[in-house]
């Protein structure tokens, strides 16, 4: 993966409204600018619902790629026809379970150059996955209330 043709998603659990026609514009957008990666974790309504709007891009944009990172090999709660690829870094094996979720989130955002969010605060994972990426110098593009 080329960080600077990377994108990734970070959103809430729980977040509402969701509107594809604002989400569809950044993807797009993102890709047009040279996006050809995009990753998420799938934990939450946002990340899911991005990797459903990249995957209709993917008729016009075929090259696209939509890749799910996983913070642990038994993780199944994704829908797998989403994704291009199903990644579980050999790095997070080391990782004692219980910090794997944001060993995985920073591993995103280290793969990443754009972050594409929902955020209506900045505290839990997606908070500090947020601030994460502030730390690192990603574009940011929030849809939620967050300013």
């Amino acid at each position: 993966m080329n960080k600077n043709e990377t994108a990734m998603f970070i959103g809430h659990r729980l977040c509402s409204p969701l509107n594809y026609e604002n989400v569809h514009r950044e993807v797009l957008k993102a890709i047009l600018t040279g996006t050809k990666v995009f990753v998420s974790g799938a934990d939450g309504t946002f990340e899911r619902f991005a990797s459903i709007v990249v995957n209709d891009l993917k008729k016009k944009f075929p090259w696209v790629q939509n890749h799910l990172i996983l913070p642990d090999a038994d993780f199944k709660d994704y829908d797998a026809t989403l994704y291009d690829k199903i990644i579980f870094p050999q790095e997070l094996k080391i990782i004692p379970h219980c910090f794997r979720i944001t060993a995985r989130n920073k591993y995103i955002v280290n793969s990443a150059s754009l972050a594409i969010c929902y955020l209506d605060h900045t505290y839990g994972d997606s908070g500090e996955t947020y601030k994460y990426a502030l730390e690192k110098g990603l574009e940011i593009v929030n849809l939620g209330r967050l300013k």
